[in-house]
């Protein structure tokens, strides 16, 4: 559990919180004057059959510049919810910046995503996705994405989006529900 004033994460810094067969991966963060990820990323990874990973940041604003937040479950059980939510202010993807949860090499489903602004907008471009998905070899579906603010959802660029996906041909599952709620609008 991390509880700071301003969170940084930058020039290549990375925080990776992992858990072996028998205890799950859960980290929460709380930055009560905001959160900004450039150049860096944080990473729960479970590789055990036991548990799963959660991921939960909340911050005034969140801001992500080429930036990764990631967790991966390698089981066969579900892959855990992953939430991030800007309580007062926008969350920004940019400049190829990904937030993934996933389960690999398993029978489980991608967790739940979930982006959260009530009270500002979500925007993504420069490449940068919000993924759920079931990969490598897994039999499980895609995990749901949801993406709800008070503002405006933003989608623009190359490769940008929001992603609930099965794999490739080497997965047999289904990708997951994508729900997207905006209080003013959704443009793409």
């Amino acid at each position: 559990s991390i509880k700071t004033g301003q969170l940084l994460v930058t020039d290549g810094t990375k925080v990776l919180a992992e858990g072996d067969r028998l205890s799950g991966v859960h980290i929460d963060i709380d930055a009560i004057l905001g959160a900004t990820i450039s150049n860096g990323g944080l990473i729960a990874v479970v590789n055990g059959s036991q548990q799963r990973g959660s991921l939960t940041m909340k911050a005034p604003s969140l801001l992500l510049n080429n930036a990764e937040v990631r967790s991966r479950t390698f089981t066969d059980r579900d892959a855990g919810p992953m939430k991030l939510e800007a309580t007062a202010g926008d969350i920004v993807l940019e400049n190829g910046s990904l937030i993934r949860v996933s389960t690999e090499n398993g029978s489980g489903d991608g967790g739940t995503l979930s982006l959260i602004a009530p009270n500002g907008s979500i925007r993504l471009s420069g490449g940068s996705r919000a993924e759920s998905s079931s990969e490598n070899f897994s039999s499980g579906d895609g995990g749901s994405l949801i993406a709800q603010a008070g503002g405006t959802i933003s989608i623009s660029g190359h490769g940008t989006g929001l992603f609930t996906t099965a794999g490739a041909t080497t997965s047999s599952g289904n990708g997951g529900d994508i729900t997207a709620t905006a209080g003013q609008s959704i443009t793409m």
